[in-house]
């Protein structure tokens, strides 16, 4: 990796494969599962910026796999991710999809299965449906949000803050954007349970993949009929009464693009950024120092450590050439976040790179760029940025409670993350808040019940396993998420000694935490 020495990446140990690596690779083997900023680079050596994958193996003999281009480098990403013309957002081009090749039932079918939403589509076709989603975005008041956000942090942090120790994914950072999207989604917390555990499921690429998809259809489906007749102050609301006359199944398609793309990123961001935190000296000393904001820590952290490893996310539009490969209509492309951060072509090999521990570019290409930029980037910065800071704010003495390399790490060929991220610290006091308040515009009438709309609790699904009683609701004294509870002063925390339980709704969330990432 010579050309490559300047890289300021955290580096393990050279990967070391006992056969040359061949093309198609394996991407959905366990090799490729951990990679390496050492192991893209050995790809870039030997097959250069882009390079052939396999994403399923050949159903039967004589067949063939299922194949795609995964892209490696900087530059290559960038065009395939700023040229619709080129590259489309449509996968019914894909001719693995069309032929019916790629079967309902593979893992991989929910990524690349046409939705009726801003994902799937360009030109006056996404405009129409990125449309509502932006509207809606902008009638949050951003103010309320960011108190609600604060306060949903400082409320799961109450629930371990105690006990001096605590698993920060299960405990924390899956439920901070989850319980921020249901509520612009006008759901109960029963419901923000359930969509959890299905969003876990979805993205795991594995046998439940599949069955969480149809779920979430359905749910959302039954949430956008349910909401076109008895309205309320959220997303799906408004995005009915939109004047681009959404339909129903086209509601439920621009919530599952929001809820997909807002909450498993957003969760390993927030871990990610932590891990840095702890493990990257130079970090956390600037951030001590006052040498930088979280919001520069976090991007460092979207540089280093992306939240994605790939994303299944174009098709080429025509015969093209490609980092000096010949891709050809049809062909699916898969958008390389890790590789592409540690491209030495963003190092200019005298220690010069796209972020320091006091500068940094916001040039990573996480919120994509072109017309299919995120266009709820500010609000995901603002939801993990205060999930961050306010951990860092009350507990000042986090530190890993087993070694870096005993962390286990999310096995998703696209996700990159950890699936527990164990702490241990001094003892704090709660702070006592009363439960947030769902940010809602100053003219809209409190939201109706969203009804039956839920899926069976998880003590209905495994009675062994009971951790929560049939409604997350608690007595009438503490109702969750009310509408006209306020949010005081933030209080700084105050050292305390351990052995505390851990009562209310906001404990059963994170038992139930737990109990999802054992499942």
């Amino acid at each position: 990796m010579s050309d490559n020495a300047a890289c300021p990446f955290p580096h393990g140990g050279e990967a070391v494969r006992p056969v040359p690596f061949k093309e198609p690779l394996p991407l959905h083997d366990p090799f490729f599962q951990f990679a390496t900023p050492e192991l893209w680079q050995r790809l870039r050596d030997e097959f250069g910026n882009v390079v052939r994958v396999e994403l399923e193996p050949a159903a039967e003999p004589g067949q063939e796999p299922i194949t795609a281009w995964l892209l490696l480098g900087y530059q290559e990403n960038l065009r395939a991710l700023s040229d619709p013309v080129n590259y489309t957002k449509d996968s019914r081009l894909w001719p693995v999809l069309s032929s019916g090749r790629l079967k309902p039932d593979s893992p991989l079918y929910p990524f690349a299965q046409w939705q009726s939403n801003a994902f799937f589509v360009d030109g006056a076709e996404h405009e129409r449906f990125r449309a509502p989603i932006v509207e809606a975005i902008a009638r949050f008041r951003s103010d309320q949000l960011a108190r609600d956000v604060r306060s949903v942090a400082d409320r799961l942090i109450d629930e371990f803050i105690e006990q001096g120790s605590a698993d920060l994914v299960t405990e924390y950072a899956q439920w901070v954007p989850l319980v921020s999207l249901a509520r612009m989604f006008g759901l109960d917390d029963a419901d923000t349970v359930e969509l959890c555990e299905a969003m876990n499921d979805l993205w795991q690429m594995n046998e439940k993949s599949v069955p969480a998809q149809r779920w979430l259809f359905e749910r959302l489906l039954a949430l956008a009929r349910l909401k076109r007749v008895n309205p309320g102050p959220d997303f799906p609301s408004w995005m009915c009464a939109h004047p681009a006359g959404l339909t129903d199944e086209e509601v439920r398609d621009q919530l599952m693009l929001l809820i997909a793309a807002g909450h498993e990123s957003s969760k390993n961001v927030i871990a990610n950024t932590v891990h840095m935190l702890l493990t990257r000296a130079e970090f956390r000393h600037a951030l001590a120092s006052s040498a930088t904001l979280v919001a520069d820590t976090l991007d460092r952290s979207l540089w280093v450590s992306p939240p994605l490893n790939v994303l299944l996310s174009r098709y080429a539009t025509g015969d093209v050439l490609l980092g000096g490969r010949q891709v050809r209509r049809g062909d699916a492309i898969l958008i390389g976040f890790t590789p592409a951060h540690s491209d030495p072509v963003l190092f200019d090999g005298e220690g010069g790179s796209p972020y320091t521990a006091t500068e940094v570019s916001r040039a990573h290409l996480l919120f994509g760029v072109g017309p299919h930029k995120c266009p709820a980037v500010d609000i995901a910065r603002h939801m993990a940025t205060t999930a961050v800071s306010r951990l860092v704010e009350r507990v000042h003495d986090l530190r890993l409670a087993v070694p870096d390399d005993e962390l286990p790490r999310q096995t998703s060929p696209w996700l990159a993350g950890f699936t527990a991220l164990p702490v241990e610290f001094t003892p704090m006091s709660r702070l006592g808040e009363p439960e947030p308040r769902a940010a809602v515009p100053d003219d809209t009438p409190p939201p109706t019940s969203t009804g039956s709309f839920r899926r069976p609790t998880a003590s209905e699904l495994d009675p062994s396993q009971a951790l929560l009683p049939t409604s997350l609701s608690p007595a009438p004294n503490g109702a969750p998420w009310s509408r006209s509870s306020s949010t005081p002063p933030p209080a700084a925390s105050t050292p305390k000694q351990p052995g505390s339980a851990r009562p209310g709704l906001w404990s059963r969330l994170s038992s139930l935490g737990r109990w999802l990432s054992r499942r």
